[in-house]
């Protein structure tokens, strides 16, 4: 194992046990990581992950090199998001613009009212690389969808971190960040990418490639924290938890040599 892998690891423990930060989820209530599928494996009908209601469905369902689930090309090592150590090395959908237009799509498990109760609030994350015009849609029972384009150059890999608030008639919120520093972020400082007020109860997500490029897309998560869908440390902890890490790691080191 390298020397970063044991280090993130043993901070990542002493965040948890000693301050109680960054991993404790609320309730994470949807992901997909496209880590239950074999490799080069056609998107269609897959039915991995968690929280969804039902498998993927795609434009092309018959052209596999149009959703394929793909590894280790995904590349995503922005220092800034920690919590994403899977993201180049780990499977991801990868979405070519057949014809200049594709798409795969998901109805989300929505059982439990998280996503329609008055008073919620709905916490998304998803990372994505690609060319073209990309658009990450989601959808509500209403069929109305409103669109999280990501921002950045082609070939260049992004986040996009977004909160919904649910409250009565069509006056819920919407609240994205695209590529935020997930070490300063505050959702309540941090300026908004996009924001706008509607009917935001969702039901589905959508990932939409128009043009002829590749495109990519991982770690989907929605969840009724922020902590539940991105790793944020509390600025106040971040020294002490740098420094208990190696204090564990050097431990750890010399009973291994022992």
């Amino acid at each position: 194992m390298r020397l970063k892998e044991l280090l993130f690891g043993a901070a990542a423990t002493v965040a948890v046990t000693v301050f109680g930060v960054s991993s404790v989820s609320a309730t994470l209530l949807v992901e997909e990581t496209f880590s239950d599928y074999a490799t080069n494996s056609n998107l269609s009908g897959a039915n991995g992950g968690t929280g969804w209601n039902g498998g993927w469905s795609v434009g092309h369902p018959g052209e596999g090199f149009a959703n394929q689930v793909r590894s280790n090309v995904f590349s995503f090592s922005n220092s800034s998001y920690p919590g994403y150590t899977t993201a180049s090395g780990g499977n991801y959908f990868n979405n070519f613009g057949l014809g200049g237009f594709n798409f795969g799509e998901r109805f989300i498990d929505t059982t439990s009212g998280a996503f329609s109760n008055d008073g919620n609030k709905v916490y998304g994350s998803f990372l994505y690389q690609g060319g073209g015009t990309n658009e990450f849609r989601l959808r509500t029972a209403d069929g109305d969808n409103f669109l999280l384009p990501p921002t950045t150059a082609d070939g260049t890999a992004g986040l996009v971190l977004y909160r919904i608030e649910l409250n009565t008639g069509n006056t819920d919120t919407l609240t994205a960040w695209y590529n935020p520093t997930l070490a300063t972020f505050d959702e309540n400082i941090t300026p908004a990418s996009l924001s706008g007020t509607g009917n935001y109860a969702i039901n589905k997500v959508i990932w939409v490639m128009n043009g002829g490029n590749e495109n990519r897309i991982d770690d989907i998560r929605l969840g009724t924290t922020l902590v539940d869908v991105v790793a944020i440390p509390e600025p106040a902890s971040l020294a002490l938890v740098a420094s208990a890490g190696l204090l564990l790691l050097r431990r750890r080191s010399a009973s291994t040599a022992k």
